[in-house]
């Protein structure tokens, strides 16, 4: 009832597009649950569901020079993905340069364990643990380790910060679904991802899947609890004597009831 009533006093500022509410209701990091099947495509990796350290993705292959900063490397479908994308924005040519403005690329692809352990351990040093968890991952917690996400940059731009403010974003937003990408962190879901707005994130995570995630206009967070999560199981079950009870207090309150008069038909 606490979280109905904090939806409630707070409906006039939240939308689709934003969601805050006054109390929190879920500490991050609390009480990790490890992904049941890390290879399986639609696995949601955030501040409670985690990869184990020495989990390494399937069929990592290196992402062409064409597409990405030399080095980078991610699994197979999700390069396809990446690269039959960013050939599209290349294609869009400006009439007058001859060159299109929206091209971009990925600056940072899979990541191991460690390398998320060093990444996330410096901005602890530079800026304390409560801000470095709000822009990096914990080790084991990076969707990065996945080998399923990219950050990308737009051709000529200065920094992942800047992304947001290039055509490049704006085509990138509109088209990623018909690609299989989702907009992974986006603006004014804080409260429910964890991340602050990163324009430059993007999950892979099949075509169907990501248009029906747009479309749901919810996070992935959201929509994987809600719709491919397993709930049907013994951990989520009520206790059996619970039901009994229930069912008992229920049938007790029928047989107080009195018996309705038959209604007289004309």
């Amino acid at each position: 009832q606490p979280y109905i009533d904090d939806c409630l006093a707070n409906r006039e500022k939240n939308s689709e597009s934003h969601f805050e509410l006054t109390n929190n209701y879920y500490t991050h990091y609390k009480d990790p649950v490890q992904v049941s099947d890390p290879t399986n495509i639609n696995m949601l990796v955030n501040k409670t569901f985690t990869l184990t350290s020495d989990f390494t993705p399937n069929q990592i292959v290196p992402i062409s020079v064409q597409y990405a900063s030399d080095g980078l490397q991610i699994s197979s479908e999700a390069a396809n993905a990446l690269a039959d994308w960013c050939k599209k924005a290349i294609s869009l040519k400006d009439e007058m340069s001859g060159v299109s403005p929206v091209r971009f690329y990925a600056v940072s692809a899979y990541r191991s364990f460690e390398r998320q352990n060093d990444l996330y351990n410096n901005y602890v040093k530079s800026m304390g643990q409560e801000k470095a968890d709000a822009v990096s991952a914990r080790p084991g917690f990076s969707e990065h380790q996945t080998g399923l996400t990219v950050d990308l940059a737009a051709v000529g731009s200065e920094g992942l910060s800047a992304f947001k403010d290039t055509e490049a974003y704006q085509w990138v937003l509109a088209n990623c679904n018909d690609f299989g990408w989702i907009l992974r962190y986006p603006e004014g879901k804080t409260s429910i991802t964890g991340y602050e707005f990163e324009s430059w994130h993007y999950r892979y995570l099949g075509v169907d899947l990501a248009k029906a995630v747009a479309e749901s206009k919810l996070t992935y967070d959201e929509y994987y609890m809600l719709y491919l999560n397993s709930w049907n199981d013994e951990a989520n079950k009520y206790p059996r004597e619970v039901i009994d009870t229930q069912n008992k207090k229920a049938e007790t309150n029928q047989e107080a009831k009195p018996e309705e008069s038959t209604p007289q038909t004309n």
